[in-house]
């Protein structure tokens, strides 16, 4: 049941088109912990979450199932599951204190020098320091982008939907290119709405396809106190802002910020604290003071 048979069986869905179908074969290929289980039956709109990094047990049903429940209790939920190796590799290069250590140094030498010292060719030097021979920022920053791509195929033939789509930090990253992938297919839309939790995705972009994917909204969950996106993906990203760290602040009306600074005080903090938007809620686009 591993790789392309799970994810087809679970969404009940067939691949369709040859090129649908080698696509996600080359991908799941290349990525053995790909699939999409199913946690719960129901009868509402079907909800897809993924995770990211620093979960910390949060990563399972278990941890997602009181936030799927404010919003969604009678749907049927899945989990994706993906780029297991390039998250445990993050994981533990962010875990590391000495790397920790030096990225804040960092961050506050900027800071003295009027944010000059962030102007750095990435650091990838730094994230040496853990042990891990490539890069593992930018190695699961790509894998996010191809899960992205496979999971989006796979909606775009699948008799079920529209879905709800839910992620974590590069988890959410998944989630934001899934939605422009399946914006480019013809026929309805397959996104009902979004739940953006600390997303690690670029603020600054125009995001016409992400608000073109969706029925309804999507919802970003920012929080000015994530300190991950601040400092790893602010660096890492040559100083680019963050939309989980500062809002994504757009001009289309389908893509609207939730602050929850007030309840979020790190990154591994949404799943538990925050609360999930509904149809009435209100747009807080309005950026906190010190992001």
């Amino acid at each position: 049941m591993a790789g392309g048979t799970m994810v087809v069986t679970a969404t009940g869905s067939a691949l369709g088109s040859a090129l649908g179908a080698t696509t996600v074969s080359a991908y799941t290929s290349s990525d053995k912990s790909f699939r999409i289980e199913k946690v719960r039956d129901g009868t509402g709109t079907p909800v897809i979450f993924a995770t990211g990094f620093l979960t910390e047990g949060l990563g399972g049903w278990t941890g997602w199932q009181p936030l799927v429940d404010q919003r969604y209790p009678d749907s049927p939920v899945y989990q994706l599951h993906w780029g297991s190796k390039e998250l445990k590799d993050l994981s533990v290069l962010l875990v590391d204190a000495g790397v920790k250590a030096v990225v804040h140094r960092l961050v506050k030498a900027g800071a003295k020098r009027g944010g000059k010292a962030l102007n750095l060719p990435g650091i990838g030097w730094a994230l040496g320091l853990a042990g891990v021979a490539a890069n593992p920022w930018t190695v699961a920053k790509t894998r996010a982008g191809m899960t992205g791509v496979a999971l989006g195929t796979l909606l775009a033939r699948c008799d079920e939907g529209p879905f709800v789509l839910m992620g974590h930090s590069l988890g959410a990253r998944v989630m934001v290119t899934a939605a422009e992938t399946l914006s480019t297919k013809p026929g309805a839309k397959k996104v009902e709405e979004m739940h953006l939790l600390g997303a690690a995705v670029n603020k600054s972009r125009d995001w016409r396809s992400l608000h073109e994917a969706v029925n309804h909204r999507v919802w970003n969950y920012w929080s000015a106190e994530d300190d991950v996106l601040r400092w790893l993906y602010r660096l890492a990203e040559l100083t680019a802002t963050p939309a989980g760290q500062a809002g994504f602040t757009s001009k289309f009306t389908r893509i609207s910020d939730r602050n929850v600074t007030k309840n979020v005080r790190s990154h591994s903090a949404y799943i538990a604290h925050v609360k999930l938007a509904t149809r009435a809620s209100r747009d807080n686009a309005r950026p906190h003071p010190g992001a």
